[in-house]
């Protein structure tokens, strides 16, 4: 007797057990059960369950196995010895301007290729290290041709829907004009000029054309159209967008760049066969491309040519990080570690770029699943002062804040407290434990403890009326049966008169009329018909029920949305309007309540014809209101701190020559602040000198908050290429790559807030906050998704002295639905 015979399993528990079993693993199962092995006997139910229990805690069983490859190209050599440069014909700047220097050659390409290779091949990244998987190409074998041949096969043509690829590039980098361009403008002899990337193929000092970021876009996109995973890293100057279409400069480093190719390439922007823009990439909602670049779109990338053995100062830096970091790190964690390591090694004026999908910048390097919701830190410096991370105000890093090591290997589980901010975006750290442990730049810290950073308050009332619900549900019903005529939204409608509670009894009080008449403490409907005229329009605003009143105080001291006893303090108070399922409330603006201000005709539900601050929120029924108005109070406190931002640090006051202007794209005239914009018109956001323009760049960004109080960044919509004035042009006026838009509803006052910054922000979309009214006149934008970051958290913490590195500017329009 089979000893498995003693497995017990009724037909309710094994029809409970296959109804769980995945169909791919089921199909194993039956098959073999169909086909048992030789000499192995068990019983039916013995095989049902150990097969079922096989597949219950093993992964679904996949169709084929997810390929790893790369395609790694290196180039030192780009003009042999004994060679001469040739000149296309009518080419007579750039390279190829007479006595320009000859096409120096460079010293650690073909070395980072190996050292990518080892990494990739690594235990720790898995890539198979043989011919099938790693594809080397280097030297005089990665001509023009050789490397578009390349990466058609290698990154399209043999991989498979779901395989991981990798495209490494070191070499050189360019520019190359196209006056069709719809790209960045460089400053070439004070003359605007429209370039777009290049990498620099071996044979180019033959003539041969430069490969064109443009090019590169249309193999990526072939790649991920078929489903492929697809992480581009490009160690070459003028890397920052690479993907979207030199001479000695120090004892130590080599600039890897040539000088720009001056023959007009005049090709107009690819188009979808709808004559809509090609997305780039990064930019795909479906599989974006993520794209790792050494420097920003303006910068050049070194090496170190008398290192042993020589190498890329961007490549040492990544590959460091790969190997101090886990597999599965988000690439933005190990991006901020790489950017972190240039500017410790002294390459401050070499930044990389991250670009991509937030989704696909959420996940490794190199593709899976990553350790995703944890925030991180990296340390800059150590000295005297403390431990300088690269975090702090704007990723809502506050004083107590605790990080821990993340560092793999490390023996000791060093923490960190934040004791002081160091600008907006990087704070000072001592250690916490062990007592006396050591910590070194470049290590990365993971939060361990979060003390939000304050924020300014807003504050709100709400009246006390000594009534319970049901008291109030009586008068509601007394008021809709009296044939009355209610108005439904007093921030939309006129109203003549308003009846309110003022804490003992029911009042009337005319529009715009001071003082108030009293009902008293009880109303009917026959009071109501001989105290109002026939004509009368009435705000009938009910007060909370005493339960309601108590659950709506806000006292939490980390919150910026605080409750206040004194109406007068208030920015907003509580409202009331009668709906046909009873009592609905929402938060008034105070100003706009006394005053009875209206949302002009057309304009977006709630919004203000000439403030930023909505006229009210949401109207929210009494049966679900007490945690709904929380939540719609800590979304104005988040638009409160953005607008109040200003008030609280440098302002515009802050050494910037550069304030944010927008130009209308039918006219090119400049929109005036505080004017006008009308449905349908296109703006090109722009940075318009008001001074001299010799200055340190700084990273620039922008936000727009619409009149309905939700905050979306603009600017930059893509990775890097957001730092200004760049170093090779210091022009008066900027246009903002890619920052075009229409206007839209929902119409009202708009804020564009142009927040500038020595130090680059590593989560942009941190900036990001949702309104406190939905819909609107034509329909408005959908919230955006609410992340943790800056003032856009709601929160508060401990105050702490802001340097002057950084500044801030808005610029008001008033958007409306059409030309009067």
């Amino acid at each position: 007797m089979n000893s498995y015979d003693s497995l017990k399993w009724g037909p309710t528990r094994v029809g409970e057990l296959l109804s769980s079993i995945p169909y791919n693993c089921l199909d194993v199962v039956l098959q073999f059960l169909d086909f048992p092995l030789p000499g192995v006997y068990i019983s039916m139910s013995a095989a049902w369950a150990l097969l079922a229990a096989f597949c219950l805690f093993a992964p679904t069983l996949p169709m084929s196995a997810q390929s790893k490859s790369a395609l790694l190209i290196g180039i030192d050599t780009y003009q042999p010895a004994n060679t001469t440069v040739k000149h296309p014909p009518g080419a007579t700047t750039g390279r190829f301007a007479p006595g320009a220097p000859l096409f120096n050659n460079l010293a650690g390409p073909t070395y980072d290729v190996a050292s990518m290779r080892d990494v990739l091949t690594s235990s720790k990244f898995g890539f198979p290290n043989d011919d099938q998987h790693i594809h080397v190409l280097e030297n005089g074998a990665a001509t023009r041709a050789g490397i578009l041949e390349a990466m058609n096969k290698y990154l399209v043509d043999q991989p498979k829907k779901g395989d991981i690829v990798v495209l490494y590039v070191a070499g050189h980098g360019s520019l190359r004009v196209n006056s069709k361009s719809n790209k960045q403008s460089f400053d070439f002899g004070g003359k605007p000029t429209p370039l777009e990337n290049t990498i620099v193929p071996a044979d180019a000092y033959l003539g041969t054309e430069d490969i064109r970021d443009r090019e590169l876009a249309r193999i990526f996109n072939k790649a991920l159209d078929k489903g492929i995973r697809l992480t581009a890293i490009f160690d070459t100057c003028h890397s920052g967008g690479t993907a979207r279409g030199g001479p000695d400069i120090g004892p130590r480093t080599t600039v890897r760049m040539l000088a720009y190719d001056p023959r007009d390439i005049a090709e107009a922007p690819d188009l979808n066969p709808d004559g809509t823009p090609v997305i780039a990439p990064e930019d795909r909602k479906d599989n974006a491309a993520l794209v790792l670049g050494a420097t920003q779109v303006d910068q050049k990338a070194k090496e170190l040519p008398d290192a042993s053995p020589p190498h890329g100062v961007f490549t040492m830096a990544l590959i460091d990080a790969l190997q101090a970091l886990p597999a599965n790190i988000p690439a933005i964690d190990l991006w901020k570690r790489v950017q972190v390591d240039l500017e410790v090694q002294g390459f401050s004026d070499q930044q990389p770029v991250l670009d991509g999908s937030k989704q696909r910048k959420e996940q490794p390097l190199f593709g899976g699943e990553a350790d995703k919701g944890k925030v991180r830190a990296a340390v800059v410096s150590v000295d005297e002062d403390g431990i300088l991370l690269d975090i702090g105000k704007v990723a809502d890093i506050g004083i107590g804040s605790e990080f821990v090591v993340l560092a793999q290997g490390r023996g000791d589980k060093v923490t960190l407290r934040i004791t002081a901010a160091s600008g907006i975006n990087r704070s000072l750290a001592t250690v916490v434990s062990p007592a006396g442990a050591k910590v070194s730049p470049k290590e990365v810290f993971e939060l361990s403890k979060w003390v939000p950073a304050e924020k300014p308050s807003l504050y709100f009332w709400t009246p006390a009326s000594h009534l319970t619900q049901a008291q109030v549900a009586s008068a509601v019903s007394e008021a809709r049966s009296s044939g009355i005529r209610l108005v439904n939204d007093p921030s939309l409608e006129a109203y003549t008169h308003l009846i309110s509670w003022d804490g003992a009894q029911w009042t009337l009080q005319k529009a715009g009329v001071r003082g108030a008449d009293p009902l008293g403490a009880s109303l009917t409907s026959a009071l109501l018909q001989r105290k109002l005229p026939k004509d009368a329009v009435v705000w009938f605003n009910p007060p909370p029920p005493d339960d309601l009143a108590v659950q709506l105080q806000m006292n939490n001291p980390q919150s910026a949305a605080q409750s206040t006893a004194n109406e007068f303090q208030a920015m907003y108070v509580l409202a009331g309007i009668v709906t046909d399922a009873g009592p609905a409330y929402g938060w008034y603006n105070r100003g706009d309540l006394i005053a009875g201000r209206q949302t002009p005709v057309g304009y977006g539900k709630g919004c203000s014809p000439d403030s930023p601050y909505p006229i009210r929120t949401n109207w929210i029924a009494s049966s679900d209101a007490a945690t709904t108005l929380k939540q719609l109070a800590e979304k104005l406190a988040k638009l409160n701190g953005w607008l109040q931002l200003q008030s609280s640090v440098t302002g515009d006051d802050s050494g910037y020559p550069y304030h944010l202007a927008l130009q209308r794209v039918s006219d090119q005239t400049a929109a005036e602040d505080k004017g006008p914009t009308f449905k349908g018109e296109s703006y090109q956001m722009m940075l318009q000198a008001r001074g001299d323009t010799r200055t340190n760049p700084r990273w620039v960004y922008v936000l727009a908050v619409d009149c309905q109080g939700s905050g979306q960044l603009l600017f930059p919509t893509q990775g890097g290429n957001n730092r200004f004035p760049q170093e090779n042009g210091r022009l008066e006026q900027i246009a903002l790559p890619g920052a075009k838009f229409r206007i839209t509803p929902p119409f009202g006052t708009d804020t564009y807030v142009l927040l500038s910054t020595s130090t680059q922000l590593s989560n942009p979309d941190a900036l990001n906050f949702e309104g406190v009214v939905r819909g609107g006149a034509g329909g408005g934008s959908s919230p955006l998704e609410n992340l943790l970051g800056s003032t856009s958290a709601g929160t508060r913490g401990s105050m702490a002295e802001m340097p002057t590195d950084w500044g801030i500017e808005y610029l008001q329009m008033h958007s409306q639905p059409a030309k009067p």
